[in-house]
């Protein structure tokens, strides 16, 4: 099973908000937080933590604590085996997922127009001949490349793989002889969002918190 626990907020939240769930984190947190320069980097990277532990109480996981939080050698974050989770952001949308079987990686982005032509070589030919002939190149655009980047976060490898070597055929994804699972998550016309998982979709259950 994989809870999605997504929020939307699109405009700066009021300093009395900020400081409240930022005096939820542990200390080392607070100080990276308020590092950004940017309002708008500061308070993503704020509810994404905030996300992450609200959806561990609302799992009844309060063995979990941010203290303890793991970094793998490719500075993915991680707790123990036994749950894997995940955090996304792109505009006003920040998403968290949380597995409680199997590992599980997670991107949005939100839909802006751009020059598509200027990542063709991210993808492979049938990919770019799939984006270029759709009917919304864009759409298709942004189909593909949450895709990738969730199958390159569950895996834990982030840019060290390059995306274009990541396939998908069917919603699916061969990587070392292991399948991978790729999976639509509908939350507003204005993102898309992907979820990939090395089982099979065992249920997916999407809860909106709001921090406003």
């Amino acid at each position: 099973m994989v809870y999605i626990f997504y929020t939307c907020c699109g405009r700066r939240l009021n300093n009395d908000t900020f400081n409240y769930y930022l005096k939820k984190l542990p200390f080392s947190f607070r100080i990276a937080i308020l590092r950004y320069r940017h309002w708008e980097d500061a308070q993503r990277s704020l509810l994404g933590k905030a996300l992450l532990v609200d959806g561990l109480h609302y799992l009844g996981l309060k063995q979990y604590f941010l203290e303890d939080l793991k970094v793998s050698r490719l500075k993915k974050p991680y707790f123990d085996d036994s749950i894997d989770f995940n955090i996304s952001h792109s505009g006003e949308f920040i998403v968290c997922a949380i597995s409680l079987h199997g590992n599980a990686g997670v991107d949005i982005e939100e839909i802006k127009q751009l020059v598509i032509e200027e990542f063709e070589m991210y993808f492979s030919t049938n990919e770019w001949n799939q984006i270029m002939q759709s009917p919304d190149s864009v759409t298709s655009f942004y189909k593909y490349w949450t895709q990738k980047e969730a199958f390159l976060k569950a895996i834990g490898m982030g840019l060290t793989v390059p995306i274009k070597d990541v396939e998908i055929f069917d919603n699916k994804i061969i990587w070392e002889n292991n399948e991978w699972f790729i999976q639509e998550i509908k939350l507003d016309k204005k993102c898309i969002a992907h979820l990939c998982r090395n089982t099979p979709s065992d249920g997916l259950i999407i809860k909106k918190i709001n921090y406003n």
